[in-house]
């Protein structure tokens, strides 16, 4: 059984800070290097880390794939037997 969350929206962004983003994502670009993958990572990543904390919390005997059910739940077809979803 997993708990249906009201996640949060990212917080807004100013243009200049959206610039800096992508800037320092063009520049680390299809790096090799273990530092710079790590950063591009965390940059990419920070609001899907929130959201999968929030589900754990919630929801602590759930999957990986119980997690993808409910971030795609438009494009997939729930299944009680998988997850029965509480609101």
């Amino acid at each position: 059984m997993c708990v249906l969350l009201h996640l949060q929206e990212p917080p807004p962004l100013t243009e200049d800070l959206i610039e800096e983003q992508q800037r320092m994502l063009m520049q680390l670009g299809a790096s090799n290097d273990p530092q710079a993958q790590r950063l591009k990572a965390e940059l990419q990543g920070a609001h899907l880390r929130s959201d999968m904390q929030a589900f754990k919390a919630a929801n602590p005997g759930a999957t990986l794939a119980d997690f993808v059910r409910y971030v795609l739940a438009v494009d997939w077809l729930w299944g009680l037997q998988a997850c029965d979803v509480i609101v």
